[in-house]
């Protein structure tokens, strides 16, 4: 077989270990129901995740579906500091898109695009008088 797939004879050859690929996922638990990390149910696989407490913060928060990608992600970016700067103009801040911008997507893989939820969520680093509270 040419393929380095190591044919009939059953060797492996380059390429013929497969490629996975490593995503992170996060769940955010109501601190309304949890109010420690000791409160938390215990997860089954213990030695593969890793609970970690974040602080607070404000954020900015754009809701699509479909699916996500770099180029949702630039769009989606665009659009929210759009709708901010005409609501706000200078009085509102935000980190930089570039670097502290989250996708949350709320569904499974098998869920039809035009179905899902997903959000684009950007911190507020100052907010306007009239929201600060």
């Amino acid at each position: 077989h040419g393929d380095g797939s190591g044919g009939d004879r059953g060797e492996g050859g380059a390429g013929t270990k497969p490629k996975t690929k490593t995503r992170k996922m996060a769940f955010i638990m109501p601190k309304s129901k949890y109010t420690s990390k000791e409160s938390l149910p215990i997860p089954t696989n213990a030695t593969e995740v890793k609970i970690e407490e974040h602080p607070e913060e404000v954020v900015a928060v754009i809701t699509f579906s479909w699916n996500f990608s770099l180029a949702a992600k630039e769009a989606k970016t665009k659009e929210l500091l759009e709708f901010l700067r005409e609501d706000f103009g200078d009085r509102i801040q935000t980190a930089d898109p570039n670097e502290s911008a989250k996708f949350y997507g709320y569904n499974p893989p098998w869920t039809l695009p035009w179905c899902r939820k997903n959000e684009l969520v950007l911190p507020i680093t100052r907010l306007p008088e009239e929201l600060a509270g």
